[in-house]
């Protein structure tokens, strides 16, 4: 069994600068990769999306068996604040 969490620094991070819809999932974040960035997934590449109140965060990773979403909520804190 390989290891949970994939990412690592190896990895290229793209960062979507415009606030997501965080009911997207798996087919709806990788269209925003298609369509927005223009790419498609690949192996040793992460894309990174916020939500419009900056306290959710995905990142959407293509692994050799299938995609990782990793989901990442805070509380108290938003994303960007300082």
């Amino acid at each position: 069994m390989g290891r949970v969490c994939q990412l690592t620094d190896d990895l290229k991070y793209y960062l979507c600068m415009e606030p997501v819809d965080m009911r997207k999932q798996f087919q709806g974040l990788q269209g925003i990769v298609n369509e927005e960035f223009g790419r498609y997934l690949t192996q040793d590449e992460a894309f990174i999306f916020i939500g419009k109140t900056r306290k959710t965060a995905k990142v959407l990773h293509r692994e050799s068996d299938g995609l990782t979403l990793y989901v990442r909520k805070l509380r108290g804190w938003k994303y960007g604040q300082k």
